[in-house]
């Protein structure tokens, strides 16, 4: 499955995985998401490349919590 650039869903992903992947990139378009294997199940992954504020990156099951830490950026 393609997704928008930035995105990298995760075959296989519960929809709601997908879903929120593609409004965490609406709202914070300088990330690139992804969803990966973690020890207890499916993570989301966000990513800010190297630039002014240097390399950002969360990994949590929790999408509360990554948009939490996206916030806060």
């Amino acid at each position: 499955m393609a997704g928008p650039p930035g995105v990298r869903p995760r075959p296989g992903a519960p929809l709601w995985m997908l879903t929120e992947l593609v409004r965490l990139r609406t709202a914070f378009p300088e990330f690139s998401f992804g969803i990966c294997p973690g020890w207890r199940g499916l993570m989301f992954e966000a990513w800010r490349e190297p630039g002014p504020g240097g390399l950002c990156a969360v990994i949590t099951q929790d999408a509360g919590e990554l948009w939490h830490e996206l916030a806060a950026t």
